[in-house]
């Protein structure tokens, strides 16, 4: 290793080795690999020593450093390391981390804003991020919050990056109580106040009044996947190993300025099964004796008997809105459903699908989860989803 010719110093008796300041800490127990041929990889020394094991040709230790990153990219909170993976993978050319990294980061923002490396994130990237409509977040007050805490590291940013904040989608009485909290640097208060304006209007007038000065259908008016209780429904199937085929009912109702809806959902988790009853002719025969004479009498009657008319293993989906207010002209539906995988002790959003709903007619998933992939979404006899209703505009 130190001996290719790669080495400028390979020729030299003594030579230097110049480490980066984030892997000096973890240098001593790379090298005490050498020499045990283990060492011990945990979210915060990965990185590092995947760098270390690159520059020094340690391809084992590389690959499993790898491979260890792509397990942990769903960790909880406060052991999340997404955001540097994610830049590192960038630089190492790892291509399948820099997927699974952009991926988790969207679809699990709220871990992701609770993460040590949240105020590390790039400019570029966070500024990709603000301009995603599938953005999975628990609303758009806490990435507002989420944004100004980064400020706080970037204050030369403010303009850039507070103009992608969807304001019309934040209540206006949430929108007060952020405001009146006397936490922010006076330069994004006073940013946020301009802009804010608009988070009052929209939930103040109707929607034909606010398309009069706006493009209601531009992305600043367009719902994120918003995981709050006014937007959607959690949706949790427990004792699922021995669940028959049944039908799982449910209901919830989302707001988004004057609008108003109510969902109505069936689940089958395990797949479906539809039985009739029909009326057969059943004969019976009856023996009279007349001495020596035996007569016989038929007689016949009606019974019910169970027909299978249909017997599947899909995890089928259907939706309506049954109730929706104001006018049905303006807007339509969609409907979104957040697959969730238990991982490192947690829950974290691994799928989406999402269907459009017309107005008082039944949408359809036919399969929702494949059955071979099923149990990767069961999780000590559990499987958890998350439904969230959209209203689009038009």
């Amino acid at each position: 290793m130190l001996s290719s010719e790669r080495w400028a110093d390979s020729k030299q008796k003594t030579i230097n080795l110049v480490e980066d300041d984030q892997c000096l800490p973890h240098f001593e127990d790379f090298l005490k690999y050498f020499y045990t041929g283990s060492i011990t990889i945990d979210t915060r020394n990965a990185f590092p020593v995947h760098c270390l094991a690159d520059k020094y040709h340690v391809s084992n230790l590389k690959q499993s450093c790898e491979q260890f990153m792509l397990k942990k990219v769903a960790a909880p909170g406060e052991f999340n390391r997404a955001i540097s993976w994610r830049k590192y993978s960038k630089l190492a050319n790892l291509k399948k981390l820099e997927e699974d990294c952009d991926k988790f980061i969207a679809w699990n923002m709220n871990t992701i804003i609770q993460s040590p490396d949240w105020s590390t994130i790039d400019r570029e990237h966070l500024l990709a991020l603000l301009q995603r409509s599938d953005l999975v977040v628990e609303s758009e007050l806490s990435l507002l919050e989420a944004v100004v805490n980064w400020l706080g590291h970037q204050p030369t940013r403010i303009e850039e990056v507070l103009q992608y904040i969807r304001y019309p989608l934040i209540p206006p009485e949430e929108f007060f109580k952020f405001q009146a909290s006397g936490t922010m640097d006076q330069a994004v208060c006073s940013f946020i106040l301009a802009k804010g304006i608009i988070a009052y209007q929209a939930n103040s007038v109707s929607v034909e009044t606010l398309k009069q000065s706006h493009d209601i259908t531009s992305p600043a008016f367009s719902m994120r996947l918003y995981t709050s209780k006014d937007y959607g429904s959690p949706l949790e199937i427990q004792n699922y190993m021995y669940m028959e085929k049944i039908q799982h009912q449910m209901s919830f109702t989302s707001k988004m300025f004057q609008a108003q809806s109510t969902w109505s959902i069936t689940f089958y988790p395990k797949g479906e099964r539809i039985t009739v009853e029909t009326q057969i002719p059943n004969q019976h025969a009856n023996y009279r004796h007349f001495g020596y004479q035996v007569q016989t009498f038929q007689h016949t009657e009606m019974v019910y008997q169970e027909q299978v008319v249909k017997d599947d293993n899909n995890t089928a989906f259907q939706c309506t809105v049954d109730n929706c207010t104001p006018s049905q002209s303006n807007h339509e539906h969609r409907l979104t459903v957040l697959l969730m995988k238990p991982n490192n002790d947690g829950w974290f959003v691994s799928d989406i699908r999402s269907i459009n709903v017309l107005h008082s007619v039944e949408a359809r998933i036919h399969d929702l989860i494949p059955e071979s992939e099923r149990e990767d979404y069961v999780s000590n006899d559990t499987m958890k989803l998350h439904l969230i209703g959209s209203t689009v505009w038009k």
